[in-house]
């Protein structure tokens, strides 16, 4: 194993110091480990003694790569590609660090060198394929992960990437399918259940049980089919991660919540929810889009309707930052700062309805515009109620793609989705509506990372709203 492997090289290495080899094994060794300063300083001890040791290079490229220093990893595949012009392996990684630093130009470009000196290169076909649907060239990139899954057909990366896109460009018919495999994922697995998982039968009278997967926007976009499968007789069961269950309480069609790891009720099928759409034979034009399946505690909209008395004006609840635990965060998160152009409009307050560990805190913006917070939003009266609540009070919700907006969707309040240049599947291509929510508008970035421009075309509306008189649409005050 990797730990022994290690005290073998330190072994060598404390016979000789100085051997460039032991020391790049060692790296490698402490890479498996996830050890990844360690594995660096490895390299580097490497290099010093053989500065044109290709392995090192490209070795320690990879460490930089693991630490996120993406800057730091091209330069160090570069100086590998000068030693060794023909490492393919070198130039696919190289073009996965310019990816990161969202050069897809040029990413694309290292992929295709790679190719041509290992054209059965299966992971550059992929990412090739990733760079294309990047710069929307979409076509393109399905036609790199077909090459790549006729390498590789069981390869479940593939299958996802391939399936997101179907679903992106708007085929269904052929994306739902694909993403059955996310079932074999990494690190996704699918329940273990005592009866038949259901496939179309008819539900009346039995009861199905829908179980959630992946995030908390999820949960909330596609439990709307709850109300479409009891509309079909159905009685149903909706097992639910804790900090939903309080919410999906006043959630339309749903007899039954069940939080995840409590004892499960007796029922006749389950199904996981993102199934739910593939089973029905989804597209875009058949969503079931008629929001407000979820509402507010009429108790806690009228107790925030008197606390935001005190702010009076046109109200924009804002959330500006995602989880920072996934792996696209660092596009569709938004800095703070940008949310000032909204806060220009005369009459517009901001509210800020984010939370968790990316919330950004309020000096970033240095004082240049008002955000107003409440330090015990959703704290006594639990995840999203007092949001919920917050939501119905004010006149718009301007977001970055994350369950703010879903929230703000499924309750059919208005939401503005400040969407990256490439967008997550749900919001499909080239408009600026979304058969998921009526309520929703998105504002989508026409060139990658620029927020400035999507938030200047924000406020462009807003004061034409504003100043046409466009009244309050949900304000229930």
């Amino acid at each position: 194993n990797s730990k022994a492997a290690v005290a073998l090289f330190e072994q060598a290495l404390a016979i000789n110091p100085d051997h460039a080899g032991a020391l790049n094994n060692r790296g490698n060794a402490l890479r498996d480990l996830a050890r990844h300063e360690q594995a660096l300083a490895s390299y580097d001890h490497a290099l010093a003694i053989e500065p044109d040791h290709a392995d090192a290079l490209y070795n320690r490229a990879n460490a930089l790569t693991d630490l996120a220093r993406h800057e730091e990893a091209l330069a160090s595949y570069d100086r590998a590609l000068t030693v060794e012009p023909d490492h393919a392996d070198a130039l696919y990684n190289r073009g996965n660090a310019l990816r990161d630093l969202q050069r897809h130009d040029e990413a694309l470009a290292s992929y295709d060198r790679a190719l041509t000196i290992e054209p059965d290169h299966a992971e550059a076909l992929h990412n090739r394929g990733n760079a294309l649907r990047d710069l929307q060239r979409h076509d393109e990139a399905l036609a790199s992960y077909d090459r790549a899954l006729g390498i590789k057909p069981d390869d479940a990366d593939f299958h996802m990437a391939l399936a997101l896109l179907w679903l992106l460009v708007g085929d269904f018919r052929r994306g739902w399918p694909e993403h059955e495999w996310r079932w074999k994922y990494a690190g996704v697995s699918l329940p273990r259940m005592s009866k038949p998982r259901w496939s179309g039968e008819p539900l009346n009278g039995r009861t199905i049980l829908l179980c959630w997967e992946q995030g908390l926007g999820d949960t909330l976009q596609f439990v709307r089919f709850a109300r479409l499968l009891r509309r079909r007789r159905a009685r149903v069961i909706v097992a639910c991660p804790p900090p939903l269950v309080r919410l999906l309480r006043r959630c339309e069609g749903i007899d039954e919540l069940v939080p995840e790891g409590a004892p499960l009720p007796d029922f006749d099928y389950w199904t996981p929810l993102l199934s739910i759409p593939g089973v029905l034979g989804t597209d875009q034009y058949s969503i079931p889009g008629e929001c407000g399946y979820l509402s507010a505690d009429p108790a806690l909209v009228a107790r925030w309707r008197m606390r935001l008395a005190a702010y009076p004006g046109f109200r924009i609840a804002i959330a500006s930052q995602g989880n920072p635990g996934y792996k696209g965060d660092r596009q569709r998160s938004i800095p703070l700062a940008f949310f000032g152009r909204l806060a220009q409009v005369p009459g517009v307050r901001l509210i800020d309805v984010g939370k968790g560990p990316g919330v950004e805190p309020l000096p970033e913006v240095g004082g240049s515009f008002e955000i107003i917070r409440f330090e015990d939003l959703d704290t006594t009266s639990g995840p999203f109620m007092d949001t919920a609540a917050i939501l119905r009070n004010v006149d718009l919700t301007v977001s970055c793609d994350t369950s703010v907006v879903h929230l703000a969707g499924a309750l059919g309040v208005p939401v503005w989705l400040a969407q990256t240049f490439v967008p997550d599947w749900r919001w499909l291509l080239a408009r600026d509506d979304s058969p998921w929510y009526p309520s929703l508008r998105l504002f989508r970035q026409e060139a990658q990372g620029d927020w400035d421009g999507v938030f200047q075309r924000m406020a462009h509306t807003l004061r034409e709203r504003l100043t046409s008189g466009i009244g309050p649409p949900n304000r229930t005050d």
